[in-house]
């Protein structure tokens, strides 16, 4: 297990060995989903945020709205 920093929070990730190369070219941040206050990894794409768990998983980049998912400072 390898670990990357979140650009907006002191927290790290840790993503498996084989994921850290390919994972580790983005910049990912602490997002929350606004409707249920949970926390998540994910980046900034055109058109809204990709969730890492997502993207790994499914091998797809799904796009979630800004309005759904924001950026949180986490101190």
């Amino acid at each position: 297990m390898k670990e990357i920093n979140l650009v907006n929070s002191k927290l790290k990730t840790q993503v498996d060995d084989d994921d850290y190369e390919w994972l580790n070219e983005y910049k990912w941040y602490l997002v929350l989903e606004k409707a249920t206050g949970k926390e998540f990894v994910g980046r900034h794409v055109q058109g809204g945020i990709v969730l890492m768990h997502e993207e790994i998983m499914l091998g797809l980049i799904p796009i979630r709205s800004t309005e759904k998912i924001e950026i949180v400072i986490v101190h």
